[in-house]
């Protein structure tokens, strides 16, 4: 095999070269204020969505206070039917007792 002679100028050639290969994989790489503008982008974005969260969950807590108060409004109302309901039947039991005394006894409690 026959060794070929390289010259001084071969060799800058090819220190030249990797020079620029190595310049333009750097040039390609992010840089530090690129990076630090992505983070800053996402910091901010994240920021946003946590007070999105934070005022969802105060509107949650908000209407879980309106159904419970809706809810227990609707349970009294409930409970004012069912004495009404109770009293109406009451007066009619009360009715036909008063005509059985008036019937049996003849005495008018009207």
């Amino acid at each position: 095999m026959k060794k070929k002679n390289i010259t001084i100028n071969d060799l800058a050639r090819m220190v030249q070269k990797g020079f620029d290969e190595t310049a333009k994989q750097i040039d390609q790489t992010p840089k530090k204020k690129d990076v630090d503008k992505r983070f800053e982008k996402i910091e901010t974005t994240l920021i946003a969505v946590v007070e999105d969260l934070n005022e969802a969950r105060k509107e949650r807590k908000e209407l879980k206070k309106s159904i419970d108060e809706t809810r227990n409004s609707v349970d009294r109302f409930i409970v004012v039917k069912r004495i009404e309901t109770e009293f109406a039947m009451m007066k009619e039991d009360l009715k036909i007792v008063k005509e059985v005394i008036k019937k049996k006894l003849g005495v008018d409690l009207a």
